[in-house]
């Protein structure tokens, strides 16, 4: 499911600050802030295990309050807190976004649309190239695909975005690129199919909607054209789109403990004495999780598809590895979820994809030191970090390479990912693959290590490793470290008492060297090395994520609209007008800054005034409507109003009252336009509709009856002309424009504010 949100929000708003409360620093440091609607939410599971599973420091007679558990102690990616996860947004749908239990602005303006977009069209320059490792076929589609679309916004920003740059393509139409929206419950399905700000991308056939579980579903089946993407069904390379989709999406937990690689179980509980209904998504406020740990082995994940058997091997090598001899141990999140779900969506395309991901999580390794329970963040629904960098290992392992942001203090992590098809390992792993399968078999080593590829000793044997296009593994149940090697084959074939044959020696010290110099390519360093090489094959790509995502990216615009609007006590319109282009001029910016701009837009210098005036028409282009307590076209209108151009504020009202709905303060704020512009009767009408809406609204009586007097007036002066031919009067005292000290009974009003009194 995706949940578009900010880390550490605490309100229904789109933005709130941060909050860090009751975390230990380290815990926070590995897994971000936490807090929920109802305030302050201790860290899941917060009662520690010890190996045994009892309670550390805790007894039946301590008093600690009574726990209902949901489940046993299980493997967290199995545990039943995904099915809560799955409750939550579907029981929720879209109301998770619109009425702001989960914060969104972070992953939904139009600059990290914009971003995401230049940075997609740096792959595709890249892959026009003559001499590109991943080709495009200008006459097939490219599908971009979104997991986890949500509310839609954040698409919504991107399909406008490549709309404006679609003259920056290389030689590929634009017509040929569908953007596929996806999430797993039919009520976010339907409310996109409905939204007018996307029915003119689906009608011209740019935009394609589809239920899809990212995790189990093995095909996405596209609603408007009818069409099935399957594994190997497309021509071009996918792109996948992923926000705040993969920290809510299953993952293992691990540890790292004195060479010893551990899993973390997790027993699911609630507060409450009992929950009568397993999958209210109520309890995911009330969480009390335990968790135990036991000693497993680097083939944890042997049962997986056979593809990915190996890669995940190499993964928990590496921290085994990385963290093996540091004496503070390391904690370790796998996000299975996310790497099944890429298995399944790059297979569409032969294993060719771009993959762009942003969340909240850690690239950096050092960030794992320490042994803890995982942080649960809770926000309506519940969220932990996302391990990038051990989705990084992934598509180095598949050939691949990766793009981090390297910055650490960000509410969200940009990374891309891509794969190129091929797949096989470079020449030297080979090797030590094949080197240790024919030790393995019994084979005589030859001398160096590995220097040859040696023989089959028959088909069954060269049939053992993983399908075509996966990575060499050894055989099942070879050991995988030098030491392990020189036991386990000094020991075999003769008893302790006896000292082992030359050939045993020879053989255990070939495995041991082998061994040894495959672990050398797939640990430490060398990991990013390799990365970093492979990507000098897409040098637009990497230039374009450097200029868009490293150096000032998405989390950099956000940190910046919010210190301008929580730091500074007196923001300026200048400030606020470079803001404003820096973000595309996104309308929740507009909003934020609303009544800076209306205070100061009616007294500022003609220039300035300009500025703003000539590309505030793109605020309305940029809205996606959504919260209907965020009334844009309103403050549209009112700031037209606020500098004397009434029929461009009439005209925003008009659709004020079309997209949100009638309001007794957009009646009398039209009425007041009316009135400016000469029209009493209209005006008179306006006044009396906002009346209709609200009887006691004063400022429109005061109005109604001021305009009443004033058409009698001028009736009887008009009665007065017929007989002395006098020109007709004009109204009088016409209402000034709203000030930020004005207390003028014409000031437009905002809804829901209390009107001024006068």
């Amino acid at each position: 499911r995706s949940t578009e949100r900010m880390t550490g929000s605490v309100a229904a708003s789109a933005e709130e600050s941060p909050a860090t409360t009751g975390v230990p620093a380290a815990q926070t440091e590995m897994s971000g802030e936490v807090s929920s609607a109802t305030g302050s939410v201790p860290a899941a599971g917060a009662t520690a295990m010890s190996e045994n599973g009892e309670n550390e420091g805790s007894s039946s007679g301590s008093g600690r309050p009574t726990r209902f558990a949901l489940e046993d102690f299980t493997r967290c990616s199995e545990s039943h807190l995904w099915k809560l996860m799955m409750s939550f947004y579907d029981r929720k749908g879209v109301k998770s976004w619109s009425q702001g239990i989960v914060p969104h602005f972070i992953t939904c303006n139009a600059f990290i649309g914009r971003a995401y977009a230049k940075v997609l069209l740096g792959f595709i320059r890249d892959c026009m190239c003559p001499d590109a490792k991943v080709k495009l076929d200008p006459q097939e589609p490219l599908y971009i695909v979104e997991l986890g679309a949500g509310s839609g916004k954040f698409s919504f920003f991107m399909l406008k975005a490549l709309n404006d740059l679609a003259g920056l393509l290389p030689n590929f139409p634009a017509s040929k690129i569908i953007y596929v929206m996806t999430d797993f419950t039919q009520n976010n399905l339907n409310f996109w199919n409905q939204h007018p700000g996307l029915r003119p991308y689906i009608e011209r056939g740019q935009l394609d909607l589809a239920i899809f579980d990212a995790v189990n579903d093995t095909a996405i089946e596209l609603h408007h054209s009818g069409l099935t993407l399957e594994p190997n069904s497309l021509k071009n390379p996918i792109c996948v789109v992923a926000n705040y989709l993969f920290d809510t999406l299953c993952h293992d937990i691990f540890q790292v403990e004195g060479n010893v690689l551990k899993e973390g179980l997790i027993s699911v509980g609630s507060r409450n004495e009992f929950e009568p209904d397993a999958l209210d998504p109520e309890i995911i406020k009330r969480f009390d999780n335990q968790f135990k740990y036991q000693a497993v082995t680097d083939a944890y994940y042997r049962s997986e598809d056979p593809a990915d058997t190996t890669h995940f091997k190499r993964i928990l090598r590496w921290y085994l590895d990385y963290f093996g001899d540091s004496p503070s141990g390391a904690s370790i999140l796998m996000p299975i979820g996310a790497l099944r779900s890429l298995r399944r969506l790059t297979s569409f395309s032969g294993g060719r994809a771009l993959v762009l991901s942003g969340d909240k999580g850690n690239n950096n390794p050092e960030q794992f030191r320490g042994l803890m329970d995982p942080h649960i963040a809770v926000h309506g629904s519940f969220s932990v970090m996302v391990n990038y960098h051990a989705i990084g290992l992934y598509f180095i392992s598949r050939n691949g390479f990766v793009l981090h942001n390297p910055q650490e203090e960000a509410s969200l992590k940009v990374s891309a990912f891509v794969l190129t098809g091929d797949e096989e390992d470079d020449e030297q792993a080979n090797e030590a693959w094949k080197r240790m399968e024919d030790v393995s078999r019994g084979a005589r080593p030859s001398a160096g290590l590995p220097d040859s590829p040696g023989t089959h000793a028959d088909d069954d044997a060269a049939s053992s490793r993983p399908a075509a296009r996966g990575l060499k593994a050894p055989p099942a149940g070879l050991v995988e470290s030098a030491e392990q090697a020189d036991v386990a084959h000094l020991s075999a074939g003769s008893s302790s008492e006896s000292p082992p044959s030359d050939d045993q020696q020879q053989t255990s010290g070939a495995l041991a060297a082998a061994t040894t110099k495959l672990r050398c390519l797939w640990t430490g360093d060398e990991m990013e090395h390799i990365s970093a090489t492979r990507s000098l094959a897409f040098p637009h790509l990497c230039r374009v994520f450097e200029d868009e995502i490293v150096r000032f990216g998405p989390n950099d615009f956000f940190v910046l609209q919010k210190s301008m609007k929580e730091d500074s006590q007196q923001p300026t319109l200048k400030g606020i007008i470079a803001l404003l282009k820096l973000g595309d001029w996104d309308p929740d910016v507009f909003y934020k800054f609303r009544d800076v701009i209306l205070n100061q837009a009616p007294v500022c210098g003609c220039k300035l005034r300009n500025d703003l005036c000539r590309d505030l028409p793109r605020v309305w282009d940029n809205h996606y409507s959504l919260d209907k307590d965020k009334d844009v076209s309103f403050e549209v209108g009112r700031f037209y109003y606020g500098i004397r151009e009434h029929e461009k504020a009439l005209q925003f009202y008009r659709t004020s009252t079309e997209h949100i709905g009638e309001h007794h303060v957009t009646f009398h704020n039209m009425g007041l336009c009316y009135y400016s512009l000469g029209c009493l009767d209209v005006a008179l009408q306006n006044f009396e509709k906002s009346l209709e809406l609200n009887a006691d609204y004063e400022k429109a009586r005061s109005w109604q009856q001021k305009v009443s007097r004033e058409i009698e007036r001028q009736k009887s002066l008009l009665t007065l002309q017929s007989s002395k031919d006098l020109p007709p009067p004009l109204p009088q005292n016409p209402p000034q424009p709203p000030s930020s000290s004005s207390g003028s009974s014409a000031t437009a009003q905002s809804p829901g504010q209390t009107p001024n009194s006068g």
